[in-house]
């Protein structure tokens, strides 16, 4: 399989979302819990993993415009494909400026200002994942057929 392949942008799609909520996660953690030392434990947590989730949201940007552009499509879908585009780009660029707002100010505790910020950028990123979403399973983005069954099959229900 080719980096240039559109199975990439999945795989690495998860890890952009998880390393963003993670890190809301952290930030709102290190806010909530008593005790410096926890507090701080945590403030670091989020900043490396916003760290990671910047990088990976780059790797996943680039991605998507390669997958987009190597998977067949209809009419319908690319219009689909147009408004997660849209949405991943806004959200993708919003987390990178809020990541560097905080690496910028990352020794001092997270204002309450910029977790808000963060978890409405999330939200964003949550929305754009629905739309990936419904790219796969709504109108069978980057799904290969599968073959024809050559049996009876089974009749168990899972």
């Amino acid at each position: 399989m080719s980096l240039l392949s559109p199975h990439v942008h999945p795989v690495l799609v998860h890890f952009a979302f998880a390393l963003t909520l993670t890190a809301v996660a952290s930030f709102w953690l290190a806010r909530l819990v008593g005790g410096p030392a926890r507090a701080d434990s945590l403030r670091h947590a989020g900043d490396w993993t916003l760290a990671f989730a910047g990088a990976a949201i780059v790797l996943t940007l680039a991605a998507g415009f390669v997958a987009a552009n190597r998977v067949a499509h209809d009419a319908p879908s690319h219009a689909a494909m147009l408004v997660h585009r849209n949405w991943a780009v806004a959200s993708g660029l919003l987390i990178l400026a809020v990541a560097l707002w905080r690496w910028r100010r990352r020794a001092v505790s997270p204002s309450w200002r910029f977790v808000g910020a963060l978890s409405v950028v999330a939200l964003g990123l949550m929305v754009t994942a629905w739309h990936g979403g419904t790219l796969v399973y709504g109108h069978g983005l980057g799904v290969e057929r599968l073959p024809e069954s050559s049996s009876d099959g089974h009749d168990h229900v899972h």
